[in-house]
């Protein structure tokens, strides 16, 4: 009888290592796939949402700065200033 129970504890380790093994080489591969995807759906929840956050944040200094820009080459267009000196060759 005690052979009986050696000889089946050694086929029952043997086959549940196996099979474990088996197992993971099906069943890894498709929860990395599976991970892969809900990582990737909840990214294309969350990064639009952050990038509106930052758009919000920084746009009025954006605009403000553009317009900063736009009126200061405008004014220089409209009316141009001459640079006058007021050194005179003595001074040199």
């Amino acid at each position: 009888m005690e052979e009986i129970c050696d000889t089946l504890s050694d086929k029952v380790a043997l086959l549940t290592i196996s099979t474990s093994s088996d197992l993971l080489q099906e069943a890894l591969p498709r929860l990395v796939v599976d991970d892969v995807k809900k990582e990737r759906e909840l990214l294309t929840a969350v990064v639009p949402t952050l990038i509106s956050q930052e758009f919000v944040a920084h746009v009025p200094k954006i605009i403000e700065e553009l317009f900063r820009i736009h009126m200061q080459n405008t004014i220089l267009n409209v009316h141009p200033t001459t640079s006058t000196s007021t050194t005179t060759t003595s001074d040199l």
